[in-house]
């Protein structure tokens, strides 16, 4: 079998160049720059998902809100981009090309912040309320194609952007990932980050503090020039792992309100150390200001960085936005034949009759991979909305096979299909589909001549290859 799964991964790699060879020729040269990073993080919840069991609509709607705020029209970031799903977690990045972007930037976020929660919260109860963990910092970037250049030595490359190879089987396209030691950084500060703030890298921190005046005389935004010092400040030093050596790294805040009842629930400073330790001095106000970052980036010796940043900033040309017709945009679609957790039966659907395809015609259940998904989380993504099941997939991520059908256009559309188990006993929901049952190995075998035509090609072909193969 090993020759057929090599054959089917060249024809899909195929098939997958052509169809997106406009997007991957798209320009990545001048990736270099500095870049603003996003983490939005969902605490509480581990405990929400035990007592909530529709949880995963509750947090496709928190990725949707999320996005939605970011790339809205008025979002001073709206040009940001998804970078990656982790767990719970959604992260995304911005080339700065205008350094107005990076004072607008914390007001917006903790109001979408403060909204989305607010949204979230009307769903659930008082003990099992959901909260956003939010992270903002920046990176000086360079590309990992300049790093070969003369004027690039490999002690400038602390940072880098570079595109995961298209031959990982797993990947539709190049998106980039970034690498480096102000990239862990994020992640380690985001560890002190709490749901009434937005945890600060220091950087950012001190760049708006330093360019407050500048904000004010040159592009008449008073009202952040009191506010950037009064909603910024440092609640604690850490020692960070591969960060500033030997040196504690400040921990920095943004709130808009600093009164202890608004920050913190009644009782949590009895399960957080952390915020045990901070509650007196945002009672007694005496956290440290971030005008103390002056004398922090001086004695280790990096007080010129932030100006380096500003130039990088001043210097960089906005993004040209490449616009790509719909027609020539890949939509590849990605089956799951799905086993039950005991894996003796597999899933059909029956669509419904109002389907444009394949109308009430038994499937296995199909989506359309996004921009920014693997194949295997196009699958996941699929059965969560469509089955509201969680699945795991088998034979190492190889499909079993590929197929195509004519759209409305005539164009072709390819996809491949997967195998996978259902890893708890939950009941399959109807939602989309006209009916679902589990079919096993003698129900497949039972498709004769007569009823093939009720579904889509290959049904029975495929669900015996699966079921052979989930045998061996």
């Amino acid at each position: 079998m090993a020759w057929y799964f090599k054959m089917v991964n060249n024809e899909l790699k195929s098939r997958l160049r052509e169809k997106t060879k406009d997007i991957n020729n798209l320009e990545t040269s001048n990736r270099e720059g500095i870049y603003l990073f996003l983490s939005f993080d969902l605490a509480n919840a581990t405990e929400y998902k035990i007592r909530n069991y529709k949880w995963h609509d509750t947090f496709n709607k928190f990725y949707n809100h999320i996005t939605k705020e970011i790339i809205d029209e008025n979002s001073p970031i709206k040009n940001a981009k998804i970078w990656k799903f982790i767990g719970d977690e959604v992260l995304f990045y911005l080339k700065i090309t205008d350094k107005v972007e990076l004072f607008k930037t914390l007001p917006y976020v903790y109001k979408i912040v403060k909204n989305i929660e607010n949204k979230l919260g009307k769903e659930s109860h008082y003990y099992d309320k959901l909260y956003i963990k939010t992270t903002i910092w920046i990176a000086d970037i360079l590309d990992e194609q300049d790093l070969s250049k003369e004027e690039f030595s490999t002690e400038k490359a602390t940072n880098i952007i570079f595109s995961p190879p298209f031959e990982n089987t797993n990947v539709l396209l190049n998106k980039p990932d970034f690498l480096g030691f102000e990239i862990d950084l994020g992640f380690r500060i985001s560890k002190f980050s709490h749901h009434s703030v937005i945890a600060i890298g220091a950087k950012l921190a001190y760049l708006l503090y330093k360019n407050r005046q500048d904000l004010k005389d040159k592009y008449k935004l008073d009202y952040q020039t009191g506010e950037i010092y009064k909603n910024l400040k440092i609640v604690d030093y850490a020692s960070l792992k591969g960060i500033w050596r030997n040196h504690k790294y400040p921990i920095i805040w943004y709130s808009e309100n600093w009164d202890i009842d608004s920050m913190f629930l009644y009782d949590e400073h009895f399960n957080n150390e952390f915020i045990e330790n901070l509650k007196d001095k945002i009672i007694n106000k005496s956290l440290e200001g971030i005008d103390k970052l002056e004398k922090i980036f001086r004695d280790i010796n990096q007080i010129d960085d932030v100006d380096k940043i500003i130039e990088k900033i001043s210097t960089t040309k906005p993004e040209r936005n490449i616009e790509i017709q719909l027609d020539k945009v890949s939509e590849v679609h990605v089956a799951l034949i799905c086993f039950n957790n005991d894996k003796t039966k597999i899933l059909g659907a029956l669509r419904k009759e109002n389907k444009k395809r394949f109308p009430n015609m038994w499937e296995f259940g199909c989506g359309q991979i996004s921009l920014n998904e693997t194949f295997e989380d196009t699958a996941k993504r699929t059965y969560k909305e469509d089955f509201g099941i969680d699945i795991n997939i088998l034979n190492e991520n190889i499909p079993i096979a590929t197929y195509s059908f004519e759209d409305s256009l005539n164009q072709k559309v390819p996809g491949l299909i997967l195998i996978g188990y259902q890893i708890d006993k939950k009941n399959i929901e109807q939602k989309k589909y006209k009916e679902v049952k589990w079919l096993s190995l003698e129900d497949i075998n039972s498709i004769n001549t007569i009823s093939i035509n009720q579904y889509v090609d290959n049904f029975k072909e495929n669900a015996l290859k699966a079921f052979e193969i989930i045998k061996n």
